[in-house]
């Protein structure tokens, strides 16, 4: 078979898109999404990107729609460059609704593709990496990312750890040269989901650190180690060093480090019994899980660990320390309070047990038979069968339940209030409820006597404008929450703006004042897009005379 598809490579194109409609099926076409966990959350985030590419703004940092209109530096804190398919999918015609399912199907095929070509360079053979390809992109866990947490973020996170995992190969185990593979990888995991990045952090510290004890790392792999996190900073710097300039202007939610209860409570029974049902739950009662496959593989990997090679043992061990640290087995409570409470839930592991886990099961599937028409029609029987029981008992759960159908025509009333299910970037004690629930927006004055006018307020994008006659000075808030980087004049001139009940406010003086606000884009924020700009442009050069090089000498070597 190996032969056959290498004289038919269109056909991997074909079992690519194949297995991302699977992977959606029986939820695509359906009209409706049905709302889970951080859905919303990431709805609004979509709604709100498009937007701001219909006004030709690729990075506008600040949605001013979000957060009952509040404003919300959502794209600065969770960038949004990722979700540019989806803005262009609505802009060409396709309905919200539509086009986030066709941006899923884009997502599961890039998932596909990135996990294909690891496993290509895994183990050199086509049909197998096919077979990996498909079981981690229809992987149970995965699936519960996709439908019943509404974690888009997480699921574009699966999608580019294949290119991390693959990296991280090359750099330790095999090419070290290959190692803008790690820094391109970090990068988009970083820019997808940077809780998965913080964890993937502690996976390559962890397998340093064996390396280096087992003397297992070269001076060589350690230079080319040391290039990919240098890389990374540099193409990520216009993500990461924001975020720092706001968190040294203020205190934000999620600097309050704290693993939460339902990742505190999720045992090895939980792990076992959740995995044995292919089944999920829904949010309010959910039951993480690997899936009944991947769980047979890792306790067949498990028994018959010494038979297996030595790389398959040393798969198999990442795979249990990661079971085990996914669950309280693993004592967190003590941790509770500390950094790795940015991981929020231990649970999340299963994204790492469910990598590697594909891989093992990819091994048993192939190595142990010939990979004749019959066997590779059963394996994708296996597949199909598992899918698909999984998503109609998802579906069957989401009805019984009635939960909440966003559609076309209620999602904006939907989701205009939902800013994540920890609020974390608020300031600390921001009481987000009562802004949630304001439906007259407009500027307040406190801390002054008398009666306050507001005459002409107008909004425009992230801009306020309007007029205020006060008797005497006083504190101003304006409807729009605080962060750094806004700026505000009274009568034309420049005033200092602080946060005063999670608003931005200004000290005000008696009388008639013109009063402007607007969002403005930092130095830092500027100057760091265009270092990592420059060094992605600098590095696809590098990449392509690279290539050249190469190309050139193997032709002066066949002459």
């Amino acid at each position: 078979m190996e032969h056959f598809f290498r004289k038919n490579q269109y056909l991997i194109i074909v079992i690519m898109y194949g297995i991302a409609v699977l992977a959606l099926y029986p939820f695509f076409g359906k009209g409706f999404i049905f709302n889970q966990d951080d859905f919303l959350f990431h709805s609004a985030r979509l709604d709100s990107y498009y937007k701001a590419v219909t006004q030709g703004d690729l990075f506008p940092k600040l949605f001013p729609e979000m957060a009952n209109g509040y404003g919300y530096l959502a794209d600065l804190f969770y960038p949004s460059i990722l979700l540019l398919p989806y803005a262009l999918f609505r802009i060409v015609g396709l309905s919200h609704v539509t086009a986030y399912f066709f941006f899923l199907i884009l997502i599961n095929c890039l998932t596909f593709l990135f996990s294909y070509f690891f496993y290509r360079a895994f183990s050199k053979q086509i049909v197998p990496s096919i077979i990996f390809a498909s079981i981690y992109t229809t992987a149970t866990y995965r699936l519960i990312d996709l439908f019943i947490r509404g974690a888009l973020g997480e699921t574009l996170a699966f999608c580019f750890l294949p290119l991390v995992i693959w990296g991280v190969y090359e750099v330790f185990f095999n090419n070290q040269k290959k190692w803008y593979l790690l820094a391109f990888g970090m990068t988009l995991l970083l820019l997808s989901h940077m809780i998965s990045a913080f964890m993937v952090f502690w996976f390559v510290l962890g397998l340093l650190i064996y390396c280096l004890i087992t003397r297992q790392f070269s001076k060589e792999r350690f230079v080319s180690l040391a290039k990919a996190t240098c890389f990374t900073c540099l193409l990520s710097a216009w993500a990461i060093l924001p975020i720092l300039e706001q968190s040294f202007h203020l205190s934000f939610n999620f600097s309050k480090k704290v693993i939460w209860a339902i990742g505190l409570e999720y045992s090895m029974s939980d792990f076992f019994l959740n995995s044995l049902g292919s089944n999920a739950g829904v949010w309010s009662n959910l039951k993480p899980n690997i899936g009944i496959f991947l769980l047979i593989v890792l306790l067949v990997s498990i028994v018959k660990y010494p038979i297996l090679p030595k790389k398959m043992q040393f798969i198999t061990i990442i795979a249990v320390i990661d079971s085990i640290l996914s669950t309280n087995l693993f004592p967190w409570f003590p941790f509770k309070d500390s950094f790795f409470g940015y991981m929020q839930f231990p649970w999340r592991i299963l994204l790492f047990v469910t990598f590697f886990c594909s891989i093992l099961g990819t091994y048993w599937l192939t190595s142990r038979s010939k990979l004749d028409l019959k066997a590779i029609v059963l394996i994708f029987a296996l597949i199909i069968g598992l899918t698909l029981s999984f998503n109609f008992n998802a579906l069957y759960n989401f009805e019984k339940n009635n939960v909440t159908k966003v559609t076309d025509e209620n999602f904006t009333e939907f989701q205009k209030k939902a800013i994540g299910g920890g609020r974390e970037y608020l300031i600390k004690n921001t009481d987000y409820n009562v802004y949630a629930e304001e439906k007259n927006r407009a500027p307040l004055l406190i801390d002054s006597r008398g009666t306050t006018k507001i005459q002409t307020f107008t909004e425009n994008d992230t801009n306020l404008t309007f007029r205020t006659t006060n008797p005497e000075e006083g504190t101003l808030l304006f409807p729009r929450l605080m962060y750094y980087g806004y700026q505000a004049t009274v009568n034309g001139k420049l005033v200092p703006v602080k946060a005063n009940k999670g608003l931005a406010s200004i000290k005000i003086e008696p009388g008639l004042n013109e009063v402007t606000l607007k969002y403005k884009k930092t130095p830092l924020q500027v100057g760091t897009f265009w270092l990592s700009f420059i060094t992605l442009l600098l590095t696809i050069v590098w990449l392509y005379l690279k290539k050249k090089r190469k190309l050139t000498s193997n032709q002066q070597t066949g002459l």
